[in-house]
């Protein structure tokens, strides 16, 4: 099933398709109301008879509604409207599930990756912003268990903005989750575990049930574990560690990546790229920590620590420096590369034409044969 732009969703019309993730896909819109850009996500048609994945849908947009922070992506409103969308047997009358989000101009941090690593300063400013947001969501009461490269947006001014609570657990539901009565009667099986009011622990999905992303999961998510704030930290860290190294720090070769999480040691981020900076060095040993109470305690304290790292970085000027390539990857040429590059071939091109013009200029002309030809 496809939706059409021009679509109208209540005041948002629907304009152009963005993205499309496991949760649904996102349309750029305009609020007909307030004359502004947003977000639209809408969650597949496919899913929408099941009531455990539209509640999970609902919960994303509960919990991140409670979040007001500059580095976390923001929540407007929620819905759901019967629209006409595509299919393969024509136009079909749907209902659709939708919430609209903030609209972030400026791409995802994978999107940034695949261009090369970016420069010092920069990684220190966007795991700052990416820390901060999850400070404010761990007060919360709320764990994200989804952070990767495709999640974290940077907008225009080079703000890092979490997006996607798609699979947040609430650990504190009356600070952050909706009550009881609101989710809806609890389940006979016990896969959806709704509580009471005075619960402590709200889950989506049953104990020893994997959720997360293959390659960005804690230990504890790969153990099929309850999880809390120092499962974000551990998924930080690795998004951190490739966006230093240029590789995810549990790719080994004949390793699934779930085994390699719980039993591989990752190379030390100084031996893949010697340049760097070692309290760099140290944050990211202490997020990757296979047990949870030996890493950061709190985002606030690894918030301390990159503060420190930024310090440092300014007051030895290498906030800008770009690393060296990782070995077997070439980094992107530049755009002056690309420009010195082409100029050498039209000064090559132009010489060669002056040399041919020469010689054949001095060469002997020879008489032109019967025919009126000429030599070649």
């Amino acid at each position: 099933m496809q939706l059409f732009p021009g679509t109208h969703l209540g005041p948002y019309e629907l304009t152009a398709p963005l993205d499309a993730g496991g949760m649904g896909s996102v349309w750029r819109a305009m609020d007909a109301r307030l004359a502004r850009e947003v977000a639209v996500k809408v969650l597949p048609v496919s899913v929408t008879d099941d009531d455990r994945k539209v509640k999970r849908f609902q919960r994303e947009a509960q919990a991140a509604a409670v979040l007001d922070h500059p580095n976390v992506v923001a929540i407007y409103d929620t819905g759901q409207q019967w629209v006409d969308a595509r299919s393969p047997l024509g136009k079909e009358r749907v209902l659709v599930h939708f919430l609209v989000e903030e609209m972030v101009h400026g791409p995802s941090l994978r999107k940034v990756l695949r261009s090369g690593r970016p420069p010092v300063g920069w990684l220190v400013d966007v795991a700052l912003g990416v820390t901060r947001g999850l400070a404010a969501a761990h007060e919360k009461g709320l764990v994200h268990r989804d952070l990767k490269p495709e999640n974290i947006l940077v907008d225009a001014e080079g703000v890092a903005k979490i997006a996607d609570f798609g699979l947040v657990r609430f650990i504190y539901p009356e600070t952050a989750a909706p009550a009881a009565d609101a989710a809806g009667p609890p389940s006979t099986d016990g896969t959806d575990a709704v509580p009471r009011r005075d619960a402590r622990v709200e889950t989506l999905t049953r104990t020893g049930f994997v959720v997360g992303t293959l390659g960005y999961m804690s230990p504890e998510q790969v153990r099929g574990e309850k999880v809390g704030p120092e499962s974000d930290l551990f998924s930080l860290g690795i998004v951190l560690y490739e966006m230093l190294t240029g590789v995810p720090p549990f790719t080994v070769p004949e390793t699934d990546p779930m085994s390699a999480i719980l039993t591989v040691n990752p190379r030390p981020a100084e031996e893949i790229v010697p340049e760097t900076p070692r309290l760099l060095a140290k944050i990211l040993e202490k997020c990757l920590r296979k047990e949870k109470g030996r890493r950061y305690r709190s985002a606030r304290e690894l918030e301390r620590d990159l503060l420190d790292l930024r310090r440092e970085v300014e007051a030895t000027g290498t906030g800008s420096q770009v690393l060296p390539a990782v070995a077997g990857r070439r980094p992107p040429p530049s755009p002056l590369w690309l420009l010195l590059a082409a100029v050498a071939v039209l000064l090559s091109f132009l010489a060669g034409f002056g040399v041919r013009s020469i010689i054949l200029n001095s060469a002997p002309r020879s008489a032109a044969p019967a025919g009126g030809g000429t030599d070649r």
